[in-house]
C-alpha cells in the first residue's frame, strides 16, 4: 500500500493538488515503508516482529532495500518541489516493481506461518482485504497520472483493472465468495464496515470508470476524489482490523 500511496501523492503534489496534505503523504509513506522494512529484515519490538531469520526471504527483503531507495528518494525529491525529469520518471518506473517484489515477500512471509492459529480461509480473506487498501491508492495514482498525461492510455488500462479488482473483492467480502478464497463475514460487525466501505465505493466508482473509459477529471476534483479513497482506505483498513479481531 506504502508504495501506491507515496506514489499518487507525489503526483498529485506535482501538479499542485493539495499540495501541502500530499506532501506530507508523500513523505511519511516514504519514511514509513523504508521504516518497516527495515523492521521486518532486522526484527522491532514496538511492531512485534522478530528479526527475518528464514535466508530465502532474507535475501528477497534485502532485494528490496536495494531497489526501493530509486523510489522513495525520488518520491521525497518531488514532495520538496524538485520535479527533475528524472525523478519523475523513477516513481513510474519503480512503484510497480517495488509492489510486485513486496508482494513476494509477504508471500514468502505468509508461508512461514502456515499451521498457526488462523485458519486457511480466514487468512486468505484478511489478505484479499488488506489488498484493497493498495488498490485505493493505486487507483488514485492512475487517475493523477491520467490527468497528468503520464503515459494516460497505459493507466486508463491499469485503472480499469483495478476498479474491476476492487469491485469484484469487494462484493466477494460483503457475500462470501469460496472459490476466490473469500468468506462470508464472520459477524455484524465487519458487515458494517463492510458496507461502509461499498457506500464510499459508490461514490466514487462512477468518476473512476469515466476516467478509465477515456474521459478527464476537472483539477478541482481531483483533491476531492483522493479524500474519498483516503476514506475508502480507512475504511477498509478497519474491516482488516476487525477480520484480525475474530481471530481470537
Amino acid at each position: 500500500m506504502l508504495s501506491q500511496q507515496m506514489t499518487k501523492a507525489a503526483c498529485l503534489a506535482m501538479i499542485d493538488v493539495q499540495r501541502e496534505r500530499e506532501v506530507a503523504i508523500a513523505n511519511r509513506a516514504a519514511v514509513e515503508f523504508e521504516r518497516i522494512l527495515e523492521a521486518l529484515i532486522l526484527g522491532a519490538v514496538e511492531e512485534g516482529l522478530a528479526a527475518e531469520a528464514d535466508p530465502v526471504t532474507l535475501k528477497q527483503l534485502h532485494h528490496i532495500k536495494r531497489i526501493s531507495p530509486a523510489l522513495t528518494r525520488s518520491v521525497q525529491q518531488i514532495a520538496a518541489g524538485d520535479f527533475h525529469t528524472v525523478a519523475v520518471g523513477m516513481i513510474m518506473e519503480r512503484n510497480l516493481p517495488t509492489l510486485a517484489e513486496m508482494n513476494r515477500a509477504v508471500v514468502m512471509i505468509e508461508a512461514q506461518a502456515d499451521g498457526l492459529a488462523t485458519p486457511a480461509e480466514l487468512a486468505s480473506t484478511i489478505n484479499l482485504a488488506g489488498r484493497q487498501r493498495m488498490l485505493t491508492q493505486k487507483m488514485m495514482k492512475e487517475a493523477c497520472f491520467i490527468h497528468a498525461g503520464l503515459d494516460p492510455q497505459k493507466n486508463r488500462t491499469a485503472l480499469a483493472d483495478s476498479i474491476q479488482l476492487f469491485g469484484k473483492t469487494l462484493a466477494g467480502l460483503q457475500n462470501g465468495d469460496p472459490a476466490n478464497g473469500l468468506i462470508v463475514p464472520p459477524n455484524a460487525g465487519i458487515s458494517t464496515a463492510l458496507a461502509k466501505s461499498a457506500g464510499i465505493w459508490g461514490e466514487v466508482q462512477p468518476t473512476l470508470a469515466a476516467l478509465a473509459g477515456g474521459g478527464d477529471i476537472h483539477p478541482q476534483n481531483l483533491g476531492p476524489l483522493s479524500v474519498r479513497l483516503d476514506a475508502l482506505l480507512a475504511s477498509m483498513n478497519a474491516a482488516v482490523g476487525l477480520y484480525a479481531d475474530s481471530r481470537d
